[in-house]
């Protein structure tokens, strides 16, 4: 009697393995089983200290019916973690009589691991003809999670791709933070650059 070639005793031995291991669901190793990873990790560890803003100038457009204010903000931050952070702030130019948004902008900041750091900027906002008395800038660190691209937000890879995700963790954690970096909405400038304000 004539044995098979070990060719098809492989074949026909790992074919019905990977099958197998393919109903096999575990945990996805780069979301930790949840479906998402974070923005901007280490973020959470970054406490808004103080926020001072003062408007440096604020037209009303007539024939366009709507407001700009130009800001210049000073923002003490805190980074607790071990790590350096580079993340976003979201501001957020607000009625605080009524807690109404008046309108948002996004920054991008970088705050070393166990500093407490100030950063400043010149910010533009843009509102509705009829602006309130009250307002305020306020200022908070965007903490937002997206859909882990490995797992395709489901949180469970099977057995035989989460072999693979598991080995190349650091690679593919990289990657998807890079995939999924948080774009901002486009920031507001006055067509001419605010030349009027000068």
């Amino acid at each position: 009697m004539k044995w098979p070639s070990k060719k098809y005793i492989a074949f026909f031995t790992a074919i019905p393995l990977l099958v197998f291991a393919s109903f096999i669901n575990l945990p996805c190793p780069i979301c930790g089983g949840s479906g998402e990873v974070e923005i901007s990790p280490g973020i959470e560890n970054v406490h808004v200290m103080r926020v001072q803003g003062s408007e440096i100038t604020s037209v009303k457009n007539v024939c366009e019916m709507y407001t700009i204010f130009q800001y210049e903000m000073n923002i003490r931050l805190t980074n607790i973690g071990f790590e350096d952070v580079d993340g976003w702030l979201k501001l957020v130019l607000r009625d605080y009589s009524k807690g109404a948004m008046l309108d948002r902008q996004y920054v991008a900041v970088r705050i070393p691991a166990e500093t407490t750091t100030e950063v400043s900027f010149n910010v533009w906002f843009r509102t509705g003809f009829e602006i309130p008395i009250t307002i305020e800038v306020h200022a908070e660190t965007v903490t937002d999670n997206v859909s882990d691209d490995v797992c395709k937000g489901s949180g469970r890879l099977p057995l035989n791709l989460w072999l693979m995700a598991s080995n190349l963790r650091g690679a593919l954690g990289e990657a998807a933070h890079k995939q999924q970096e948080f774009i901002p909405p486009a920031p507001f400038f006055p067509a001419d650059g605010g030349s009027w304000a000068e």
